[in-house]
């Protein structure tokens, strides 16, 4: 029996309705050209409570084709590559390597709409992305992929303010 530092046992992990874990299997987007520091502080502390399958995912912002579509997941190109060694390098320095496993992914096309179709069709049962905290202007202009994602995802979604 693992005993914790005060001599009793650790508390159990959570579970869901049916007495399952209550995550299997956490969807984590990055935007690589941010710090997504606070997001990844956030994950090692779900995956401590809640060991589950993690699915790393960055979205490429280019016109959505079913080509693009069909090569989800696969780098496209060199920088795709390049992008999902960084990917897995930044979450492996926080993280370590997850006891449930972890796959890195390249997604295309509109972020909201890429992220929620991923997380359904994977059957990811929480979504984890970062809020940029733009201002009205911001938003007008560029849009609010956090907003989008919370108004159209059938998925619970977990929103982490940046600083």
């Amino acid at each position: 029996m693992v005993e914790t530092a005060t001599g009793g046992a650790p508390p159990a992990p959570a579970s869901g309705p049916g007495g399952g874990p209550l995550f299997r299997k956490l969807l984590v987007a990055l935007d690589l050209t941010d710090n997504d520091s606070r997001v990844l502080g956030l994950l090692a502390s779900l995956l401590k409570a809640f060991p589950a399958q993690l699915v790393v995912v960055h979205v490429v912002l280019v016109g959505t084709s079913v080509a693009a579509n069909a090569a989800d997941g696969s780098p496209a190109n060199d920088s795709e590559q390049a992008m999902l060694t960084e990917m897995r390098a930044r979450v492996e320095s926080s993280l370590g390597r997850p006891s449930g496993g972890a796959e890195f992914k390249i997604l295309h096309g509109d972020p909201a709409q890429r992220l929620t179709e991923f997380a359904d069709h994977t059957g990811c049962d929480l979504l984890v992305l970062s809020s940029h905290r733009r201002g009205v202007l911001g938003r007008l202009v560029r849009g609010s992929v956090s907003s989008d994602v919370v108004a159209t995802s059938r998925r619970s979604v977990l929103v982490v303010g940046s600083p």
